[in-house]
């Protein structure tokens, strides 16, 4: 995945910004369906922050705001952001910033039992 930063932060290079339209736009023009979602996905990350922590900070509160937690979301948004530690690091403290709760807090407010248990496991899992 560490190969994937310096090719998704093409996306907001000064090289695109002088084309003076972003690449969502490009991408309304140009794809439909699932690629379009696919790679408005990865340009959405890449124009925010270039490394997709906004994107998926973002993400993992949708899994979690309304009535009923979305457990299979919350469950691969958490395993899939865990495996890289500094990211890891920094969308946790972009969600502390962005919604004044730990993500772990969030979490554990949102689960029971083993499920809970396992979740705030890898969430605070340090290696």
């Amino acid at each position: 995945m560490a190969g994937s930063f310096p090719k998704a932060g093409f996306f907001a290079s000064p090289s695109l910004q002088t084309l003076r339209f972003s690449c969502r736009v490009a991408l309304d023009n140009e794809f439909s369906g699932h690629m379009d979602a696919a790679l408005r996905f990865v340009a959405t990350g890449a124009e925010e922050d270039a490394y997709g922590v906004h994107r998926d900070v973002r993400l993992l509160e949708d899994a979690m705001k309304g009535f009923g937690t979305k457990d299979e979301r919350l469950i691969y948004r958490v395993i899939r952001s865990h495996w890289n530690r500094a990211r890891f690091g920094a969308i946790k403290e972009f969600y502390q910033q962005t919604f004044g709760k730990a993500l772990l807090a969030q979490v554990r407010s949102e689960t029971s039992g083993d499920y809970r248990e396992f979740m705030a496991a890898v969430i605070s899992a340090t290696v």
